[in-house]
């Protein structure tokens, strides 16, 4: 982790949940009512019995937190952190407000492992900007990247951006330096999962059709060779499965199975190229009509950032079709979010 200790308590990024037993080391230290501390010193045996002291002991235990992306009512772009059951637990103000407005839909949020955020938006003449905010707040340029419009960004292998973009795949490195494009004037990916755990590659989605089979799945095998492709027809990507319904939301569970939903309100998940229709978005959440992000929950399980009726709802999906919501937060409307990584060592 790049912050230390001191920071990661100020920022709340995570909780330690400790049972009373490892505050005071064992039941048997546990003073009884009335006896002062001083009154220790009368123990004639002079020591304090510690038996049993590991069994009392409840370990420390890293508590699930997300990082939302949202704006105050002035406008100005923030970060909330959030708990499994919707408690704010930190709040990263800016005082950044963008040309397009709190909600516009190229608004989108990485956390980097590095341990900053990075948040795509525009420039006052509507160029593609990607915006570091870091977590006291403060904002500054990454990166003005050729690619317009630009969607989502997610981290690649060894550290770089991956930038989704109508006819455009990007990477950049942590300098914001293009290194790698991919370009197809019939391809509109709208998401990217950077680092796939079932691939060796970027996965993106394709909402128009990047080849004759329509929109699809496809991974982007960089040729370090040849980094920079530019195509009338055809593309540099490998199709792995399709989107019928050109949906432009992409996740993908800890198994290596990718989920994708968005504005047709079904959920379906593919797994080595097999789609299976999950459900209807609004038949597994009450008032939910369109998802925003999806991110890894466990083996056969995601995520899902909502909105519904007048709140953002984040509930989990199971590849058995149940779901759950976990909480709905009402204060401002969450336009993207991401699973905070559980700190080394927890």
């Amino acid at each position: 982790m790049s912050r230390n200790l001191l920071s990661i308590i100020k920022h709340s990024h995570f909780t330690l949940a400790l049972g009373a037993a490892a505050l005071v080391g064992t039941s048997g230290c546990q003073l009884p009512p009335g006896l002062a501390l001083e009154e220790l010193d009368s123990d004639p045996s002079g020591s304090v019995d510690l038996t049993g002291a590991e069994d009392d002991i409840v370990a420390e235990e890293a508590v699930l937190e997300f990082a939302a992306l949202t704006a105050d009512a002035e406008g100005h772009l923030e970060i909330v952190i959030l708990t499994e059951s919707g408690e704010e637990s930190d709040r990263i103000e800016t005082e950044y407000s963008s040309a397009m407005g709190p909600e516009a839909s190229e608004h989108s949020l990485m956390h980097h492992s590095e341990d900053f955020f990075l948040v795509t938006s525009r420039t006052e003449d509507w160029g593609a900007l990607i915006l570091r905010i870091d977590w006291d707040g403060s904002v500054s340029e990454f990166a003005r990247p050729a690619a317009s419009p630009m969607y989502r960004i997610d981290e690649a292998p060894g550290g770089g951006i991956i930038i989704a973009a109508e006819y455009d795949l990007v990477k950049l490195d942590l300098d914001g330096v293009e290194i790698a494009r991919d370009h197809n004037n019939t391809a509109c990916w709208t998401d990217v999962v950077g680092a796939p755990n079932g691939y060796d590659a970027p996965v993106a989605a394709d909402v128009m059709g990047a080849t004759e089979a329509g929109p699809l799945l496809a991974v982007w095998e960089i040729d370090e060779a040849n980094p920079v492709t530019d195509m009338v027809s055809g593309t540099a990507t490998s199709g792995i499965g399709s989107n019928n319904n050109a949906d432009q939301v992409l996740g993908q569970d800890e198994s290596g199975g990718l989920w994708v939903t968005g504005r047709s309100g079904n959920i379906n998940r593919s797994q080595d190229g097999e789609v299976t229709f999950m459900s209807q978005l609004n038949e597994m959440f009450e008032d939910a009509f369109m998802a925003r992000a999806i991110e890894p929950a466990g083996e056969q399980s995601v995520y899902v950032l909502m909105d519904g009726g007048s709140a953002s709802q984040v509930g989990q999906v199971h590849a058995d079709g149940t779901a759950e919501v976990l909480f709905e937060h009402s204060d401002s409307l969450l336009n993207d979010m991401v699973v905070l990584p559980v700190p080394i060592g927890f």
